[in-house]
């Protein structure tokens, strides 16, 4: 097992969370309660237990809301930085606004609206035994009504497809689980203007046949992305289908 490690990590939690609906008029979504604790609490202490030591936030639709509950709620051995954006730079130009914190390292990048028990230093591990651009943690899945998928072959990223599009019989399709490690390399494609990370990097850096990994989850997977899945997920917890615990 490599002994390489990962200690930055970013949080995208600009986002408006449009499609929360009503239920992020008034809070971010990173902020929205699961059990007894929230869906920003429940990944920093996962980034936590992974050896992560410093994490970057980047903030804009009720910023605020977020700077005064981690005031109010420190996390030992987390050291927390903001990045506040004045106009939302997506997730493209909202990694490279933040580019000052990252001291030219490798860095974990998540959602925050998404929960799992992929276990972090499994996926670092084997980020620096195939030595990619980039690598994005995925879940096999045929879902394309629901999901764009994407594509790959031998643990590589191969290619997009659009949201309703039927997969080939032969290809391997899965959903991008929204964690992803970057090299300074990678974030080189990244400017830090409004801009989506998959067609200022990914699509670009698969066009180039560069290697970028694909991390293999079989696992569960909560993505709380729209208030359907959000009140979903808040019914397994309290019908104990779900313990948080595990997912950290």
């Amino acid at each position: 097992m490599s002994r390489e490690k990962i200690k930055t990590a970013m949080i995208l939690a600009a986002g408006f969370g449009t499609r929360m609906k009503d239920l992020a008029n008034h809070l971010p979504k990173a902020l929205l309660q699961l059990g007894n604790s929230n869906l920003l609490h429940l990944n920093l202490l996962k980034l936590r237990n992974a050896g992560i030591n410093t994490v970057v936030i980047n903030l804009h639709h009720l910023g605020y809301m977020i700077k005064k509950y981690i005031n109010e709620n420190p996390i030992q051995e987390l050291t927390i930085y903001f990045s506040e954006e004045e106009k939302i730079l997506g997730t493209g130009g909202g990694i490279a606004h933040a580019e000052m914190y990252f001291k030219n390292q490798n860095i974990l990048v998540l959602n925050s609206d998404i929960l799992s028990d992929l276990f972090f230093l499994e996926f670092i591990n084997h980020f620096f035994q195939t030595k990619p651009l980039a690598s994005m943690a995925v879940l096999p899945s045929r879902n394309y009504k629901e999901y764009s998928l994407i594509t790959y072959d031998d643990q590589k990223l191969t290619g997009f497809m659009r949201k309703n599009e039927m997969p080939k019989i032969s290809q391997k399709t899965a959903i991008f689980m929204g964690y992803q490690i970057l090299t300074p390399q990678a974030r080189n494609y990244l400017k830090p203007t409004f801009s989506s990370i998959m067609k200022d990097f990914y699509y670009p850096a698969v066009k180039q046949n560069q290697n970028v990994s694909v991390y293999i989850h079989n696992g569960k997977w909560f993505d709380m992305g729209n208030k359907e899945n959000y009140l979903e997920t808040i019914r397994f917890i309290e019908t104990k289908k779900i313990n948080l615990n595990t997912l950290l």
